[in-house]
């Protein structure tokens, strides 16, 4: 798998969370998530984990809140 794709699988995640709770994706929202899957012992088998090398909290960063911003202006011109 491509470092990009990677990052995008990690950023999905993140997405997807502040999308269901309403709050824009922050660094060290990344940071964090990034460390959480650090945690992950090295049987397991969510695949996120084993991407960790191949990423950068500010790729991911940029591939999420590109997406937030995107959904949002998409809701804002909906809503006219």
């Amino acid at each position: 798998m491509r470092t990009v794709e990677a990052s995008e699988l990690i950023a999905t995640d993140l997405f997807s969370q502040a999308d269901e709770n309403r709050y824009r994706i922050t660094l060290g929202d990344v940071e964090r998530h990034l460390a959480q899957l650090a945690m992950h012992p090295h049987d397991c088998s969510c695949e996120r984990c084993g991407l960790l090398p191949r990423v950068s909290a500010q790729r991911i960063f940029m591939i999420a809140s590109a997406w937030q911003r995107q959904v949002r202006l998409t809701r804002v011109r909906a809503r006219r």
